[in-house]
C-alpha cells in the first residue's frame, strides 16, 4: 500500500478532485488558503495499491495537461507536486484492515 500526497494548484483542485472520484479513487482533501483573489493549494491524500501508483501518476499528469490546455496555458509542471510514501501498515478506523504486516498475517493464520 502506498500513500500519495498530491499538492495541487487551487485553480485545478476541484476539477481534479471530481475526476479522481469518478475514476474510483477515495480521497481526503486538505485545503489551504491563498491571498486575496488568489487560489491556495489543495492537498489530496490517497491510498493506493503499490502496483497502481504508476497508473495514478500517469492519470494525474494527463488530467493536469488537459486542464492547462483548456486554460490555454503552457505546460508548467509547477502546478502540482506528488509524493509517493510506502506504507507498512494501513487500517481504516472503525473498519477492517486493508493491509496487514507479514507478522500480523502469520499470527492471524495461526489462530484460525
Amino acid at each position: 500500500m502506498t500513500l500519495i500526497w498530491l499538492t495541487v494548484n487551487g485553480e485545478y483542485a476541484q476539477q481534479l478532485n471530481s475526476d479522481l472520484i469518478t475514476a474510483g479513487y477515495s480521497i481526503t482533501e486538505i485545503a489551504s488558503t491563498g491571498d486575496f483573489l488568489h487560489y491556495g493549494s489543495t492537498i489530496f491524500l490517497l491510498c493506493v495499491e503499490t502496483e497502481k501508483v504508476k497508473e495514478l501518476i500517469a492519470y494525474v499528469k494527463t488530467k493536469m495537461q488537459a486542464y492547462r490546455h483548456m486554460a490555454n496555458e503552457e505546460g508548467s509542471q509547477s502546478d502540482f507536486t506528488l509524493y509517493s510514501i510506502p506504507l507498512n501498515k494501513f487500517k481504516k478506523i472503525n473498519g477492517q484492515p486493508f493491509s496487514q504486516t507479514k507478522t500480523e498475517n502469520q499470527a492471524s493464520q495461526k489462530t484460525t
